[in-house]
């Protein structure tokens, strides 16, 4: 998958306001969305450009992007989140719209500053090619830029050819690519040098870990609380 960065939202744009459908509502997410936007998730899945293929690969992995939790939930556990829902009123309220943002305090550039991880922006097929994804994004980038947000980034699937066009019109930059684990076991890489493993104590593990990322962009503002979690999980 392809990682998109941004500096600096944007200021305000006509794309802010909705397309000229008053039936369809442009909100906040309220707990009573859980059970549709989990609904529309499941109708809009990210994949593959080959419709044929897309139905038969979501056979398979359906279960995978079910929520235990509630649909807010992975945006909760940040410093602060944005989810915008958009709801067709002509049609019993059904959601057919919804993207979030998750913001915290992050290193970039050797600066820790606000960033925000855009992601689950998603829109009913039926619904597509109106502008809704555009005003979505738009409307998070504004909410985003008003809590004071530096940086935007988000990934997006190779094969997403609709998300990285919508992505590169709002102005996204390619910033990193990223492979999927399985394709190591497709072309393994050989190693030439001889490795050692040394036992080494909890503290030295985590100061390491600290050490090796304190500089690295997208990491959190408390990195030695972060190395404590993982090291108190990796014992439990």
């Amino acid at each position: 998958s392809h990682c998109w960065g941004v500096q600096k939202p944007a200021p305000p744009q006509s794309i802010m306001a909705p397309p000229a459908a008053p039936h369809l509502i442009y909100r906040d997410y309220v707990d009573a969305d859980d059970g549709p936007c989990k609904a529309l998730e499941m109708r809009a899945m990210q994949g593959t450009r080959f419709q044929t293929m897309s139905k038969i690969v979501q056979c398979f992995v359906r279960a995978g992007f079910e929520h235990f939790k509630t649909f807010d939930a992975k945006a909760r556990q940040y410093e602060d989140c944005i989810i915008r829902v958009v709801e067709d009123r002509a049609s019993a309220g059904r959601v057919v719209g919804v993207g979030c943002a998750a913001l915290k305090t992050a290193r970039m550039h050797s600066v820790m500053c606000k960033i925000a991880y855009v992601f689950d922006l998603r829109v009913d097929e039926d619904y597509q090619g109106h502008g809704i994804g555009k005003t979505l994004s738009a409307q998070i980038e504004e909410a985003c830029k008003a809590r004071g947000v530096d940086y935007l980034y988000l990934t997006v699937n190779d094969d997403n050819v609709k998300a990285r066009s919508l992505y590169a019109k709002q102005g996204f930059a390619h910033a990193s690519h990223r492979s999927p684990a399985l394709s190591l076991l497709a072309s393994p890489q050989q190693e030439d040098l001889e490795i050692s493993v040394k036992r080494m104590s909890k503290e030295e593990a985590m100061h390491m870990t600290a050490e090796a990322y304190k500089s690295a962009d997208l990491m959190p503002k408390h990195l030695d609380q972060l190395s404590s979690l993982l090291f108190t999980k990796a014992r439990s």
